[in-house]
Order: C-alpha cells, then sequence, then structure tokens
C-alpha cells in the first residue's frame, strides 16, 4: 500500500495537458497529500493516548509518504512554471506549493506527537486524568480544523470559513487556558517534570497545526 501512495496521481504528466487542467491535477494531488498528512496527525494522536509500537511505526511510515510526495509535488511545480502560464495560474501555483508545505509540517507535528508518546511510555510517565481530558478536548478541535481545511481546499467552497475561524479561535483559547492550568500544577507540585514538558509541548503542536489548517483553507481564495 505505502508504495502505491507513494507516487503521484494526479500529476504523472504535467507537461502534457492544457495549464488549467495540469494545476487542476497539482490541486488535486496537493489535496491527497493533505488527507495522508491529516491521517497522520489522527493517528499519531491516537497513538499519544493510546500507546502501542505499532502505531508508532504506522506514523513514521506515513511521515515518510508524505515527505516523498512533497518532494515529488515541489518538483512536478517546477515543470508546472516553465509552462507558458497567465499571472493568474502562476498565483495559483504558487498557493498550492506553500500550501504544500503547510501539509507536510502537520505530518512533521504527527512524528512529534509520537515522540512525546514514546518517551512518556519508556520513562513510564503518566498525564494526570485532568490534563488528559484537557489535551483530548483540544486534539479533537484541532483536528477538525484540519479537516475541514482540506475539505475547503479541495472544494474552494469558502462557505466553511466563519467554521473554521471559530474553531480557531477556540483552539487558541484553549492553548492559553491549557498552558496556565499546567502552571498552576507546577505550583501545587501536582505534575510530573515530564509529563509536563511533554504537555506543554504537546499543546504547542496542536496550536501550530490549527495554524496550518488556516493556511490551508485560505490558501487558494482571490484575495
Amino acid at each position: 500500500r505505502a508504495a502505491e501512495d507513494r507516487q503521484l496521481v494526479f500529476m504523472s504528466q504535467v507537461t502534457n495537458v492544457p495549464p488549467h487542467i495540469a494545476i487542476r491535477q497539482a490541486q488535486r494531488e496537493a489535496a491527497r497529500m493533505g488527507a495522508i498528512a491529516a491521517e497522520n496527525f489522527e493517528k499519531a494522536i491516537d497513538c499519544f493516548f493510546d500507546y502501542s509500537p505499532e502505531k508508532v511505526e504506522d506514523v513514521e511510515e506515513r511521515e515518510e509518504t508524505v515527505n516523498i510526495l512533497n518532494h515529488a509535488i515541489q518538483d512536478a511545480m517546477v515543470k508546472l512554471q516553465a509552462l507558458k502560464l497567465t499571472p493568474e495560474n502562476l498565483r495559483k501555483i504558487s498557493a498550492i506549493t506553500i500550501a504544500v508545505t503547510d501539509m507536510e509540517r502537520i505530518s512533521d507535528h504527527a512524528e512529534n506527537i509520537i515522540e512525546y508518546a514514546t518517551r512518556m511510555k519508556n520513562k513510564k510517565t503518566k498525564l494526570s486524568k485532568k490534563a488528559a481530558k484537557e489535551l483530548k478536548d483540544m486534539a479533537e478541535n484541532s483536528m477538525e480544523e484540519v479537516e475541514l481545511a482540506l475539505e475547503i481546499f479541495t472544494s474552494e467552497n469558502y462557505e466553511s470559513l466563519p467554521k473554521i475561524e471559530k474553531l480557531e479561535a477556540k483552539v487558541d483559547k484553549q492553548e492559553k487556558q491549557l498552558i496556565n492550568h499546567h502552571v498552576e500544577r507546577l505550583m501545587d507540585n501536582k505534575c510530573e517534570p515530564i509529563a509536563g514538558v511533554i504537555f506543554s509541548d504537546m499543546v504547542t503542536d496542536l496550536e501550530r497545526c490549527a495554524d496550518h489548517a488556516i493556511n490551508i483553507a485560505y490558501a487558494l481564495k482571490d484575495h
């Protein structure tokens, strides 16, 4: 399955098709990679709350797939830019290229998250029930935002932008609240040091993924 996933599906013939079709194919290829990155983010979060070595391996393999696709798409985009393109088409290519980078970053965060999960397992440390619940809630919002962003990127239907903005505001608020709660737990000595560091790192990763999601959602919108 992985080998098939690592081939370009839509952009195999960039220079033999009219530019507007080539760009549509690029968009579909990017969306496909984005879906794999989003799945990786979801699987990494699952592994964080329910650890297994198989899940870690699964995420690492998918991260490798995303990296390979990222390079292949970027190379194909360079070929696209060599065609005779209208300014509007050039703008779109540039927007897709930037969105692909945001998608790739989401999968990088997935890799960070499984590293935290592994560290907690190895150090036999656990988050408190309250801390775990807070992280879970934030993770769900962040994941929903990533999914929604990809839908918007794929369909170029911008009616869901208010919804994604609402989610983004929620995630930002959670980030502040969770860090405050974390500091309170430290002051009360209610927090194991390693678990505490991982908790705040995890909050940062979830918030960054939400930021990438917003970028992806707005990537192709005419400003």
